[in-house]
C-alpha cells in the first residue's frame, strides 16, 4: 500500500509561509508561539519539512535580537509545552533535538542512495543550527540542550555530517 500525505502541500505552505516572516520580520513572532508549532517540523515525517524547519533555526541563531528565545527553547522553558503531531507532549528542544538525531541515523544506516542524501542534508541542517545556537552566550545555563550537543558531536554514525556541518559554519563565519 502507499500512503497518500493529503495535508503535505498545506503543510509545505505553513512552513513557507513561516520562512518568509522568520527572513522579512521576526521581530513580529511570538517566539514561543512560534517554537510552539514549529517544532512539529522538526518531528514530521517529510523530509523537506523537516529541512526547512531546520533553514528557519538556523536564521533565527544568526539573529542576535532573538539569542533569549532560543536560550529558552534550549533550555526547555517555553510557555507551553511542545507537542508532536500526535498531540504527545516532547517539551525540552533536547529531547526532540535526540530523537531527531536517533532517526536519521537509522535513516543514513538503512535507506536507498536519495533518502540518505535526503538524511544527510537535513542532518546538516540541524546539526549547523545547534552548533550556532550552543555558541550563543548564555546557553551553557541549558545544560541537558549543551550536554546532548556534546555528545552528539562525537558521534560516529554521523561523523561525516558532523564534518560537512563544521565546514559549512567555518565558510559563512
Amino acid at each position: 500500500k502507499i500512503r497518500i500525505d493529503k495535508p503535505l502541500p498545506l503543510r509545505r505552505a505553513a512552513f513557507d509561509t513561516l520562512a518568509t516572516i522568520v527572513r522579512a520580520c521576526p521581530y513580529r513572532l511570538d517566539m514561543d508561539e512560534f517554537y510552539q508549532w514549529t517544532m512539529q517540523g522538526v518531528l514530521d515525517p517529510e523530509e523537506d519539512i523537516v529541512a526547512r524547519t531546520w533553514d528557519m533555526y538556523f536564521q533565527i541563531s544568526q539573529n542576535p535580537s532573538l539569542e533569549a528565545s532560543l536560550r529558552n527553547l534550549g533550555a526547555g522553558k517555553a510557555r507551553k509545552p511542545i507537542t508532536d503531531s500526535k498531540g504527545k507532549s516532547v517539551q525540552a528542544m533536547h529531547k526532540i533535538l535526540l530523537n531527531f538525531v536517533k532517526k536519521k541515523m537509522i535513516t543514513l544506516k538503512q535507506a536507498s542512495s536519495t533518502e540518505t542524501e535526503r538524511a544527510s542534508e537535513c542532518t546538516k541542517k540541524a546539526l549547523m543550527t545547534v552548533f550556532t545556537m550552543v555558541e550563543i552566550p548564555g546557553m551553557e545555563q541549558a545544560a541537558e540542550f549543551t550536554t546532548l550537543v556534546g555528545r552528539i558531536k562525537q558521534t560516529k554514525g554521523i561523523a561525516r555530517e558532523i564534518e560537512e556541518a563544521n565546514k559549512a559554519l567555518e565558510a559563512l563565519r
